[in-house]
């Protein structure tokens, strides 16, 4: 019988319980009971090694996400530091090679060859294009990191459309299209 039961059974039945213990129903009902118990118990320690496996694959998958995020923080951190340094790369000689197109262009308009004049224009038009181009990949990683400010601005779609229009004007030339 099991203990926990026989302890209880002695406290409230003592002086019964040595002639109870005799009855063969009373002996069935006891071994019912230890089967139950000893089930129970059985089913507690697979319960209890489950749990244990669980609570260790649990703690083993947080222990790889907090490495993943830990990765994924450092390659955040690794792109902004690149981006950084290729926005100061790239716009110092793009803005010197818009800077002397826009002299060069100056001093031609004067001369008045109209000619050159119109492909100085096509290299202007295409540097800044190359430089808006770097400062919205840089803008993207602005935004990526929180540090963006929204700035609305009011564009002329006529100058807009020649604009882009100059610069796909030699694409679809290449490629023997034109634009309409």
């Amino acid at each position: 019988m099991h203990k926990l039961l026989e302890r209880q059974l002695r406290k409230h039945f003592a002086e019964k319980l040595d002639a109870v213990m005799v009855d063969e129903r009373f002996q069935k009902f006891c071994q019912s009971v230890d089967q139950a118990y000893s089930a129970h118990d059985d089913d507690r320690e697979l319960l209890e090694r489950s749990l244990e496996l669980s609570s260790r694959e649990l703690n083993e998958k947080n222990h790889d996400l907090q490495r993943a995020q830990y990765l994924a923080e450092t390659a955040n951190k690794a792109k902004s530091t690149f981006l950084a340094n290729m926005s100061h790369e790239m716009r110092t000689p793009l803005n010197a090679i818009i800077g002397y197109s826009e002299l060069i262009l100056e001093e031609i308009e004067e001369l008045s060859h109209e000619e050159i004049s119109v492909e100085l224009d096509k290299i202007r038009t295409s540097g800044n294009h190359l430089l808006g181009l770097i400062n919205n990949v840089l803008d993207l990683a602005k935004i990526e990191s929180g540090h963006m400010e929204v700035n609305w601005e009011t564009v002329e779609l006529g100058i807009l459309g020649k604009e882009i229009c100059t610069i796909l004007q030699p694409i679809a030339l290449k490629n023997r299209n034109r634009l309409v």
